[in-house]
């Protein structure tokens, strides 16, 4: 939130009256910050009366961000405004209704008392019972209880003149107690780190059937068996035959699977990719869009247990940038380390099991001016299963997965103006997708060979798309969401491999992420290798 140094008032004209309503004007306004007790800051700002008022039935003033709506005067249906300020008497207007559509905190006024023979007023509504407030003259007055106004909620106000007389409310200064973004931010930022996961996830399957590819092919990434299956059907299972050997034979050392599957295997191996992000999110239900990036790294290390197995660690560094609509801004550096393990065998069935671990740092910036800065972590389990299919020249490899991630988000006080106390973050994400992936076949090129891979896949989201979270502003607590990303998505990748022998090859590649909510583009690239 931007505080301005500008009010507006919205005048209505009352019916029947001619010749007193003066045409409005701009109004000063003085925002200044205040440090609380609590050591947490907001902000500050005046209402004043400068008799553009006068004679209205209603007028909406707005400061900064926060309108403050003045309506139903008593008796008489309109307001009286004169040069000390918003006239009361007892013969004048003497109630009014106020609504404010954000919480403030009433702290001062300023006013003038042509009789100060005991005038006061009061204000009363939902928290706040009638406690006489001092109408003698003087500037910086306190209310004898500071109380909170709260967003869009009615107070009345009544002047009382126990002999007669008459005061003039020249201003009502007050505290803002959060903007409409408080905590927006920090629930948006989870959901980023959801999506963060993801990709990574992703990004790990890819590598591991990359590498599955490469062992079975003596060609590096070629998909092609060297010796077509003596099988009549138009799709085969995909396979390294070197002889034919009729089902339910055996050879040495095996069955007549085993014998079909003479897989090349290095026994170490590893792999470095870099990748980055970029993309949008629409806003909805009065949650401004975003602009997102990121980019990072992810690194692994294997080793072949058997001709089927692959074992390993791998680990990550990515940065992301999430800039609101409305000037609110997050930056989320997290490190990552996990296991996995993939499991196949000769009939072209596999599956991937992996776990992860990640630390986040988290800054984030309100435009109000408050800062946030603080940890969190994540925890992560990938399960999928598929099958390879063999057709012509093209592999196909169905498969579905299952992903569940916790993220926890540390609780925190923020500094500078309109800071807040926002209580830690723990949400959970379960999302499934379901799709396909092929491989086309290699051409030589440039002294290695060329393949095209492409997928397609759906993925779900079980649980809530939001995150909530929860604080304090002056004491005053607080529930707030962030921008949901959406429930559904396509997501759709293309790119090549080059390889040279069965020992290294580079790959590079672009993926899309959308829904009706959200589009994402990245671009990724690393090399493999094996010793």
């Amino acid at each position: 939130m931007k505080l301005r140094t500008e009010a507006k008032s919205k005048l209505k004209r009352p019916q029947g009256r001619n010749g007193r309503i003066r045409r409005w004007a701009g109004q000063a306004l003085r925002m200044l910050p205040l440090l609380m007790a609590t050591s947490a800051a907001s902000a500050q700002g005046t209402i004043t009366f400068d008799q553009s008022e006068d004679f209205a039935s209603s007028f909406t003033k707005q400061v900064g961000t926060v309108n403050a709506e003045f309506f139903n005067p008593g008796p008489f249906g309109h307001f009286h405004d004169r040069a000390s300020g918003l006239e009361f008497s007892d013969f004048e207007p003497n109630t009014f209704t106020l609504r404010f559509d954000q919480s403030v905190r009433w702290t001062q006024y300023d006013i003038n008392n042509s009789n100060d023979a005991g005038n006061y007023f009061t204000f009363t509504g939902a928290g706040v019972s009638a406690t006489a407030q001092s109408a003698e003259t003087g500037t910086d007055k306190r209310p004898s209880t500071p109380f909170t106004f709260l967003a869009n909620e009615d107070y009345f106000f009544a002047a009382t003149f126990p002999s007669s007389g008459s005061f003039y409310l020249q201003n009502l200064v007050f505290e803002l107690l959060r903007d409409r973004t408080t905590g927006q931010i920090n629930g948006t930022s989870a959901q980023v780190g959801f999506q963060n996961s993801s990709a990574s996830f992703r990004s790990l399957s890819q590598q591991l059937q990359s590498i599955a590819a490469t062992q079975r092919f003596s060609g590096g990434y070629q998909p092609l068996a060297l010796t077509m299956p003596t099988r009549d059907d138009a799709i085969a299972l995909v396979g390294y035959q070197e002889t034919y050997v009729a089902s339910g034979s055996s050879v040495a050392g095996g069955s007549a699977c085993d014998a079909q599957c003479q897989s090349r295997i290095n026994p170490w191996g590893g792999w470095i990719s870099g990748y980055g992000v970029g993309g949008d999110v629409r806003s909805q239900g009065g949650i401004s869009g975003l602009d997102y990036s990121s980019g990072g790294t992810q690194l692994g290390i294997y080793r072949n247990v058997d001709r089927y197995t692959l074992l390993g660690m791998f680990g990550g560094y990515s940065n992301q940038n999430v800039d609101s609509d409305d000037g609110d801004t997050a930056d989320i550096e997290s490190g990552q380390v996990g296991a996995f393990l993939r499991r196949g065998d000769c009939r072209g069935d596999y599956y991937i099991l992996a776990g992860t671990a990640a630390y986040d740092h988290y800054r984030t910036a309100r435009d109000s001016g408050a800062r946030g800065e603080f940890d969190g972590g994540q925890l992560g389990t990938y399960l999928e299963r598929g099958r390879e299919i063999q057709w012509g020249r093209t592999v196909l490899r169905p498969n579905v997965g299952l992903q569940y991630i916790w993220l926890h988000q540390d609780g925190h006080s923020e500094t500078g103006l309109g800071a807040a106390n926002l209580d830690g973050v723990n949400e959970h994400s379960l999302r499934a997708l379901v799709g396909s992936s092929f491989q086309g076949p290699s051409r030589s090129m440039i002294g290695g060979n060329v393949s095209p891979y492409a997928s397609a896949h759906w993925m779900h989201e079980f649980l809530d798309t939001t995150t909530n979270v929860n604080g304090q502003v002056g004491g005053a607590g607080f529930t707030t969401s962030g921008l949901s990303l959406g429930r559904d998505w396509a997501v759709i990748g293309t790119g090549l491999n080059y390889s040279r022998g069965g020992w290294t090859s580079l790959f590079a590649g672009y993926n899309l992420q959308t829904n009706d909510r959200q589009t994402f583009h990245a671009g990724n690239g690393g090399l493999q290798f094996a010793w």
